[in-house]
C-alpha cells in the first residue's frame, strides 16, 4: 500500500513536468532563453527578496492561531517544511502533516496543531475564492474558463463550508473524523484525540481576523513577485489583474490535484496574461522565473528546514496521531 502510495505521487509529480515541459517547448524555448537574458535584474532581485520576506509573513499567519506561545524560531522551519511538503501532495492534502511535525519538534498536541492548520487553510481558501471571483468579473474570458473557473470555486466553497462545519459543529465534525479512520494514517484516531480537537478547535474573532489580514498580506505578496517578475521581461499589467490571476491559477492547480499544481498553474497563468494583451513568449518567460524563485526556491529551503528539524529531534518520522501520543510527550 505504501509502495503504491509512493508510486501515485511520483507518478502525479512526473505528469506535472511533462505538462510543464509541454508549456515550456510550446513558448519557443530558444525565445524565452533570450528574453530571460535580457530581462531586469534589478526587479527580478526585489521580487526574491520579497519571496523571502513572504516566508517570515506565512509562519506568523500561522503562529497567531496556535493557542500556544511557540517561538518564531521552532515554528519557522515546521512551517515551511510543512508548506514543502504539501506542495508535493495532490491537492495539499498533505497539510495537516504539520501538526505531527510541530509535535514532534516542540510537544504541542497534534489535536490542537491541526485545529490551527484547518482555520488557516479556511483564511487562504476564503480569500483565494475572493480574489478569484473578482477575476472572473472583470475580464472577458473564453466560455470554457469561465466553466472551468466557476465550476473549481464551487468547488472550494463546498470545501470551506465543510471545513467551517467541521470545526464548529462538534456533530458533524464527529462524522468526518469516522470517516477519515478508514485510511490508514488516520486508523489511530481515537476518541480522546476528538475531544482533545474540539477543545481546541475554536479560535477567537480577533485570532482569526488577524490570521486573514496577514493571509491578505502574504498573497499581495505573491502577486507583487509575479508582476516584478512580468515587469523584468517587458509586460506591464494592472497590478490589481495580477492578484486575480495569481488566486486563479492557484484554485486551478490545487485543484488539478498535481502536486504544487506544476504545469498547471503556470499554464493558466500563461493563458490569462496572453488574454490580458501580454506577448506569449514574454508571459512564459515572467511565469516560469516567478515559479522558480517563489515556488522551487521555497522546496529548496523546505528540504534544508527537514534536514534542521531531523537533526534536532529524532521523532520526526513518528506518525503516532493518538491522544495518548500527546500526553506521553508532554
Amino acid at each position: 500500500m505504501k509502495n503504491r502510495s509512493l508510486l501515485l505521487k511520483a507518478g502525479m509529480i512526473l505528469v506535472g513536468l511533462v505538462i510543464l515541459s509541454f508549456v515550456i517547448w510550446f513558448s519557443n524555448p530558444a525565445k524565452v532563453a533570450d528574453i530571460l537574458a535580457k530581462s531586469s535584474l534589478e526587479y527580478i532581485l526585489m521580487a526574491f527578496i520579497l519571496v523571502n520576506i513572504n516566508m517570515i509573513i506565512r509562519t506568523y499567519k500561522w503562529k497567531v492561531l496556535l493557542k500556544r506561545k511557540i517561538s518564531f524560531k521552532k515554528l519557522f522551519p515546521v512551517q515551511i517544511f510543512g508548506m514543502t511538503l504539501s506542495n508535493f501532495t495532490p491537492g495539499k492534502v498533505g497539510e495537516p502533516i504539520k501538526a505531527l511535525l510541530l509535535r514532534s519538534h516542540n510537544g504541542t498536541p497534534v489535536s490542537e496543531g491541526l485545529s490551527s492548520i484547518i482555520w488557516e487553510r479556511i483564511a487562504d481558501l476564503v480569500l483565494l475564492v475572493i480574489m478569484a471571483t473578482g477575476l472572473i468579473l472583470v475580464i472577458s474570458m473564453k466560455f470554457e474558463m469561465i466553466y472551468i473557473g466557476l465550476l473549481s470555486i464551487g468547488v472550494f466553497i463546498a470545501g470551506i463550508t465543510a471545513l467551517v462545519l467541521m470545526v464548529t459543529h462538534e456533530h458533524f465534525g464527529r462524522r468526518i473524523f469516522r470517516f477519515l479512520t478508514r485510511f490508514p494514517i488516520m486508523k489511530k484516531l481515537d476518541k480522546n484525540f476528538v475531544d482533545s480537537f474540539y477543545r481546541d478547535a475554536r479560535v477567537s474573532k480577533k485570532s482569526f481576523l488577524t490570521c486573514f489580514m496577514i493571509t491578505t498580506v502574504a498573497w499581495m505578496l505573491d502577486s507583487i513577485i509575479l508582476y516584478l517578475c512580468l515587469i523584468a521581461v517587458g509586460i506591464t499589467i494592472n497590478p490589481l489583474l495580477i492578484i486575480g490571476i495569481i488566486a486563479f491559477s492557484a484554485l486551478i492547480g490545487i485543484a488539478s490535484s498535481l502536486p504544487g499544481g506544476i504545469g498547471s498553474t503556470e499554464a493558466v497563468m500563461i493563458v490569462l496574461l496572453t488574454m490580458l494583451g501580454a506577448d506569449p513568449i514574454a508571459a512564459a518567460a515572467g511565469v516560469l522565473v516567478s515559479r522558480l524563485i517563489s515556488f522551487w526556491y521555497g522546496a529548496g529551503i523546505g528540504v534544508l528546514m527537514f534536514l534542521h528539524i531531523a537533526k534536532t529531534n529524532q521523532n520526526i518520522f513518528s506518525m503516532d496521531i493518538s491522544e495518548k501520543s500527546d500526553e506521553v510527550r508532554n
